[in-house]
């Protein structure tokens, strides 16, 4: 009798896991990235559950709620699907729809009631106390203990089971069985930081509820650390002052080490020069950290001009090492660039490390090892002077054993870098960009293309003519497209913002033009360069980044504003009022086969100055 082969996992197997374990450790965005690698038919019911709940939790409600609606036309009722219908009403109420938490209370009491579930019981519960209705939720939390208490007897447990059982206690005012089960559910899962801060803040709602000290779990929920790292590279040979001699390497660990040994639960974020920057992401590493690496050009030339042709070969099998060990790889450019690029690099690091504290409920903070010499744009001292800037906590390392002298922002030995350019050097400097383009118009008719320029385009330019005289660096129009430069991120987000109100709000059919009529708006932030025009003879702006910003745009929906992963970085890093939002959409093919970019949706928690449609 001949054996028949065993059929391996499936694509969609093997996606559920991957993408399963990235949603437990809190990196939604790989979890979305390896869910939407699959093709339509690929997809399962797993598949396409798990790819809601990642969107939820990246903030991406509407694309989860797309995906929610077609499985409840195709008539799925369990229990994962009517909960997470349930947890994107309740996602909504917490952006800020009142509304939205009695719909989100009576979906999870709905799906509990249909099928017995416990996770969706305890929202029930939880929703219904934060609603003021004490006696349902007392009333739906012991049932759900109930239940509890017989999948205890059939060995079930797990991290959820756990995590059930202590929010059922505290519901019921079980303080110390509570603590006993948020406890136990932490030893299973121990680097689960996605599970575990959803976990946090459900409790966090409780507590609250019931006018709990909010201190009463903290010792068991620790916030989540996540570090961005600047450093000196080893020296070359021959270098006339020794800075970072091979000879230090085991005290810079050392240092390293001590410092990641003050933080109970660590994610990194760094660039990968040899020297300190291996030193951290391998120290991470050893410790079952996760990492994501930002290198402002492609891997390769990376490895030449700043691994091997400062360090060797035994620095490149390092590199190597810590890019196959890494969570995620970003790259800001095909290209190799100059200072400002890794200026742009270190910025970026600090805008990531602030979009996945924020994810988490963590902290971002600085860690450097530097000499305390003031230096160069993209230089350890510059990267770390504008994360000083931004308000994020700098950390410095002992540099050869001896505290640093001086502190960023004050006179130190070799100069004072104090009120130093951070993004401008060598002709470059770092902006963001929008690219815009109008809906339809190839479609108008002649006297339509003379009312777009005259009505459309005049209502635009009056809207520009509000910004403040630093704010805008160029303009530049061509039949229906916009391009933009902007001094900094968020005055680019805010013109963005109103410009997608703008067009939104306008009754463009009353003007003489087809009510469609409507914007496509991208952003995208990096070093270009300042030239002037040789045809024009105008000021104007040059680079690859440009041609990057241009390719986000014919991929956003109308009305939509697009960004790039470098724009919603250096927003998150210079955002300081948190007026913004950059909901993740995943991995998005750009126009003209230029590839995939990691994109974002631009989202507002501030109203902005809307200018009158009337």
């Amino acid at each position: 009798m001949s054996l028949q082969p065993v059929p391996g996992p499936t694509p969609a197997d093997q996606a559920w896991r991957a993408a399963r374990a990235a949603f437990a450790a809190g990196d939604v965005l790989s979890a979305v990235d390896t869910l939407q690698s699959l093709s339509s038919p690929q997809h399962t019911l797993a598949t396409r559950q798990l790819l809601a709940s990642s969107l939820l939790r990246a903030g991406a409600l509407s694309q989860a709620r797309d995906i929610l609606r077609t499985l409840q036309d195709e008539g799925h009722v369990d229990e994962e699907t009517l909960g997470l219908v349930a947890r994107e009403a309740k996602a909504r109420w917490k952006a800020g729809d009142v509304h939205a938490l009695a719909e989100a209370q009576v979906a999870y009491q709905a799906a509990f009631e249909r099928t017995g579930g416990t996770w969706t019981g305890v929202n029930a519960a939880t929703l219904a106390l934060v609603a003021g209705d004490e006696d349902l939720a007392r009333a739906l939390a012991q049932a759900v203990q109930e239940r509890l208490r017989r999948m205890s007897a059939t060995g079930s447990e797990n991290f959820w089971h756990e995590a059930t059982c202590a929010e059922v206690a505290l519901l019921l005012g079980q303080v110390q069985i509570a603590r006993a089960h948020y406890a136990a559910a932490r030893a299973l899962a121990p680097r689960a930081w996605g599970d575990l801060d959803a976990v946090r803040r459900n409790a966090g709602a409780i507590l609250d509820a019931l006018e709990l000290p909010p201190g009463t779990l903290v010792d068991l929920f620790p916030r989540v650390s996540v570090i961005a790292f600047t450093g000196h590279t080893v020296d070359r040979e021959g270098r006339a002052a020794p800075r970072f001699p091979a000879a230090d390497e085991a005290s810079v660990q050392r240092a390293i080490d001590d410092a990641l040994a003050d933080h109970d639960a660590v994610i990194g974020v760094a660039g990968a020069a040899c020297g300190a920057d291996i030193l951290f992401l391998e120290a991470l590493q050893r410790r079952g950290c996760d990492t994501f690496v930002v290198l402002p050009h492609a891997p390769e030339e990376f490895r030449r001009i700043s691994v091997t042709d400062i360090g060797g070969p035994s620095w490149g099998h390092r590199f190597d090492t810590v890019l196959e060990n890494c969570r995620d790889l970003t790259l800001l450019s095909e290209h190799p660039g100059g200072d400002l690029s890794y200026q742009f690099q270190g910025a970026v690091m600090a805008g990531l490390a602030r979009l996945k504290a924020s994810s988490l409920g963590g902290v971002a903070v600085g860690l450097a090892y530097w000499d305390g010499q003031a230096g160069g744009v993209g230089g350890t001292a510059m990267v770390a002077q504008e994360w000083a800037r931004s308000g994020l906590s700098v950390r410095f390392l002992p540099f050869r054993g001896q505290a640093v002298a001086g502190t960023l922002g004050q006179p130190v030995a070799g100069g004072v870098i104090k009120g130093a350019p951070l993004r401008t050097a060598n002709g470059q400097r770092i902006v963001a960009m929008l690219f815009a383009d109008a809906v339809g118009f190839s479609k108008l008719s002649e006297q339509e293309v003379k009312t777009f320029v005259e009505v459309f385009w005049g209502r635009v330019g009056a809207l520009l003519r509000t910004l403040p005289d630093h704010a805008l660096l160029a303009t530049n129009t061509w039949g229906d497209g916009l391009f933009l430069v902007f001094a900094d991120a968020v005055m680019a987000a805010r013109l963005a913002v109103d410009l997608a109100q703008l067009v939104q709000g306008t009754q463009w059919a009353a003007l003489g033009l087809p009510q469609r009529t409507s914007l496509r708006i991208a952003l995208h932030a990096g070093p270009v360069y300042e030239i002037v025009d040789a045809v024009t003879g105008r000021p104007g702006f040059a680079g690859t980044h440009i041609s990057r910003a241009a390719r986000i745009e014919p991929v956003t929906p109308p009305g939509q504003v697009y960004v790039s992963e470098a724009f919603a970085a250096l927003l998150a890093l210079d955002d300081a009022h948190r007026e913004f939002f950059c909901e993740y959409l995943g991995s998005v093919p750009l126009a003209k086969d230029y590839g995939r970019l990691r994109t974002y949706r631009l989202n507002w928690r501030v109203p902005t100055a809307v200018m009158s449609t009337a």
